[in-house]
Protein backbone atom coordinates (compact mmCIF):
# COMPACT_ATOMS: atom_id res chain seq x y z
CA UNK A 1 0.00 0.00 0.00
CA UNK A 2 1.41 3.39 -0.91
CA UNK A 3 0.35 6.74 0.33
CA UNK A 4 -1.35 9.38 -1.78
CA UNK A 5 1.91 11.31 -1.94
CA UNK A 6 3.89 8.31 -3.21
CA UNK A 7 1.70 8.11 -6.31
CA UNK A 8 3.04 11.52 -7.35
CA UNK A 9 6.73 10.61 -7.09
CA UNK A 10 8.79 10.32 -10.25
CA UNK A 11 12.48 10.24 -11.14
CA UNK A 12 13.85 13.18 -13.09
CA UNK A 13 17.44 12.23 -13.99
CA UNK A 14 17.44 14.46 -17.02
CA UNK A 15 16.88 17.58 -14.88
CA UNK A 16 19.93 17.28 -12.64
CA UNK A 17 22.37 14.52 -11.78
CA UNK A 18 22.41 15.57 -8.10
CA UNK A 19 18.69 16.30 -7.64
CA UNK A 20 16.84 13.29 -8.95
CA UNK A 21 13.59 12.84 -7.09
CA UNK A 22 10.70 15.08 -7.90
CA UNK A 23 7.61 15.03 -5.70
CA UNK A 24 4.52 17.02 -6.47
CA UNK A 25 2.58 17.55 -3.29
CA UNK A 26 -0.17 20.14 -2.94
CA UNK A 27 0.77 21.63 -6.35
CA UNK A 28 4.36 22.36 -5.27
CA UNK A 29 7.32 20.62 -6.91
CA UNK A 30 10.20 19.69 -4.65
CA UNK A 31 13.54 18.22 -5.72
CA UNK A 32 15.51 16.19 -3.21
CA UNK A 33 19.24 15.33 -3.12
CA UNK A 34 19.98 11.87 -4.51
CA UNK A 35 20.81 10.20 -1.16
CA UNK A 36 17.65 11.54 0.48
CA UNK A 37 15.59 10.44 -2.52
CA UNK A 38 16.63 6.82 -1.92
CA UNK A 39 15.27 7.06 1.63
CA UNK A 40 11.99 8.49 0.35
CA UNK A 41 11.62 5.72 -2.23
CA UNK A 42 12.32 3.09 0.45
CA UNK A 43 9.70 4.66 2.72
CA UNK A 44 7.13 4.64 -0.10
CA UNK A 45 7.76 0.91 -0.62
CA UNK A 46 7.49 0.04 3.10
CA UNK A 47 4.38 -1.98 4.03
CA UNK A 48 1.67 -0.17 5.94
CA UNK A 49 1.86 -0.27 9.70
CA UNK A 50 -1.53 -0.34 11.39
CA UNK A 51 -0.93 -0.63 15.14
CA UNK A 52 1.94 -0.85 17.59
CA UNK A 53 1.92 -1.80 21.28
CA UNK A 54 4.07 -3.24 24.07
CA UNK A 55 3.26 -6.91 24.79
CA UNK A 56 4.54 -10.01 26.51
CA UNK A 57 5.31 -12.93 24.19
CA UNK A 58 5.07 -16.41 25.70
CA UNK A 59 6.65 -19.59 24.42
CA UNK A 60 3.86 -22.08 23.72
CA UNK A 61 5.16 -25.28 25.27
CA UNK A 62 2.87 -27.41 23.12
CA UNK A 63 4.77 -28.41 19.97
CA UNK A 64 1.71 -27.91 17.76
CA UNK A 65 2.77 -24.58 16.19
CA UNK A 66 5.99 -26.26 15.02
CA UNK A 67 4.42 -29.43 13.59
CA UNK A 68 3.52 -28.99 9.92
CA UNK A 69 0.89 -31.77 9.97
CA UNK A 70 -1.16 -30.14 12.78
CA UNK A 71 -4.71 -29.57 11.54
CA UNK A 72 -5.88 -25.98 11.16
CA UNK A 73 -9.17 -27.18 12.66
CA UNK A 74 -7.47 -27.20 16.10
CA UNK A 75 -7.20 -23.38 16.34
CA UNK A 76 -9.63 -20.54 16.99
CA UNK A 77 -9.30 -19.13 13.46
CA UNK A 78 -10.07 -22.45 11.73
CA UNK A 79 -13.25 -21.18 10.06
CA UNK A 80 -11.35 -18.33 8.41
CA UNK A 81 -8.29 -20.38 7.42
CA UNK A 82 -9.86 -23.65 6.24
CA UNK A 83 -10.26 -23.72 3.29
CA UNK A 84 -7.80 -23.14 1.67
CA UNK A 85 -5.38 -24.36 4.38
CA UNK A 86 -5.84 -27.76 6.00
CA UNK A 87 -2.57 -28.02 8.00
CA UNK A 88 -0.14 -25.59 9.61
CA UNK A 89 2.52 -26.56 7.06
CA UNK A 90 0.30 -25.23 4.25
CA UNK A 91 0.13 -21.76 5.84
CA UNK A 92 2.46 -19.33 4.02
CA UNK A 93 4.45 -18.29 7.11
CA UNK A 94 4.78 -21.66 8.90
CA UNK A 95 6.23 -22.13 11.56
CA UNK A 96 5.86 -18.42 12.47
CA UNK A 97 2.34 -18.81 13.82
CA UNK A 98 0.89 -17.19 16.94
CA UNK A 99 -2.04 -16.78 19.23
CA UNK A 100 -3.06 -13.40 20.67
CA UNK A 101 -5.21 -12.44 23.63
CA UNK A 102 -7.34 -10.08 21.52
CA UNK A 103 -8.56 -12.95 19.33
CA UNK A 104 -11.80 -14.14 20.91
CA UNK A 105 -12.68 -17.80 21.28
CA UNK A 106 -15.06 -17.51 18.32
CA UNK A 107 -12.44 -15.91 16.05
CA UNK A 108 -12.18 -12.27 14.96
CA UNK A 109 -11.18 -10.12 12.04
CA UNK A 110 -7.59 -10.28 13.32
CA UNK A 111 -7.41 -13.97 12.36
CA UNK A 112 -4.79 -14.28 9.64
CA UNK A 113 -3.30 -10.85 10.36
CA UNK A 114 0.46 -10.34 10.18
CA UNK A 115 2.42 -8.97 13.16
CA UNK A 116 6.04 -8.10 13.73
CA UNK A 117 7.30 -8.90 17.24
CA UNK A 118 10.51 -7.18 18.33
CA UNK A 119 12.29 -8.06 21.58
CA UNK A 120 15.65 -6.89 22.88
CA UNK A 121 17.21 -9.92 21.16
CA UNK A 122 15.40 -10.32 17.85
CA UNK A 123 12.53 -9.63 15.48
CA UNK A 124 10.09 -12.05 13.87
CA UNK A 125 6.91 -11.78 11.82
CA UNK A 126 4.00 -14.07 12.72
CA UNK A 127 0.53 -14.90 11.42
CA UNK A 128 -2.23 -14.91 14.04
CA UNK A 129 -4.21 -18.14 14.02
CA UNK A 130 -5.36 -18.68 17.59
CA UNK A 131 -6.54 -17.26 20.90
CA UNK A 132 -3.96 -16.83 23.70
CA UNK A 133 -4.72 -16.29 27.37
CA UNK A 134 -2.26 -13.37 27.66
CA UNK A 135 -0.29 -11.29 25.16
CA UNK A 136 1.01 -13.34 22.24
CA UNK A 137 2.07 -16.96 22.27
CA UNK A 138 4.34 -18.48 19.66
CA UNK A 139 5.90 -21.87 18.98
CA UNK A 140 9.42 -22.92 19.87
CA UNK A 141 11.00 -22.06 16.50
CA UNK A 142 9.56 -18.54 16.45
CA UNK A 143 10.36 -17.94 20.14
CA UNK A 144 13.91 -19.17 19.63
CA UNK A 145 14.42 -16.63 16.83
CA UNK A 146 12.80 -13.86 18.87
CA UNK A 147 15.22 -14.53 21.75
CA UNK A 148 18.37 -15.00 19.62
CA UNK A 149 18.35 -18.76 20.30
CA UNK A 150 17.57 -18.31 23.99
CA UNK A 151 14.29 -20.24 24.08
CA UNK A 152 15.76 -22.58 26.70
CA UNK A 153 16.41 -19.54 28.98
CA UNK A 154 13.02 -17.81 28.90
CA UNK A 155 9.35 -18.69 29.07
CA UNK A 156 8.35 -15.13 28.08
CA UNK A 157 9.89 -11.86 26.86
CA UNK A 158 8.74 -8.27 26.53
CA UNK A 159 8.33 -7.13 22.94
CA UNK A 160 6.84 -4.49 20.72
CA UNK A 161 4.04 -5.80 18.51
CA UNK A 162 3.46 -4.00 15.22
CA UNK A 163 0.64 -4.98 12.89
CA UNK A 164 1.77 -5.20 9.27
CA UNK A 165 -0.03 -5.58 5.98
CA UNK A 166 -1.05 -9.25 5.57
CA UNK A 167 0.93 -9.44 2.31
CA UNK A 168 4.18 -9.26 4.32
CA UNK A 169 3.34 -12.71 5.70
CA UNK A 170 2.23 -14.05 2.32
CA UNK A 171 -1.53 -13.78 2.91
Amino acid sequence: MGSAASSNICLANELSPNLVLVSTVAKHTVMFPYAYSLLLLAAAATPAIFAQTEVVVYQNLSPNYDVSSTSVSTVTCAALLNPPYKTFGELPYFPYLAGASFISEGGTAECGSCWQLTSANGTINVVLINHADNGFDVGHTAFNDLTDHGAFLYSSVNATATQLDASVCGL
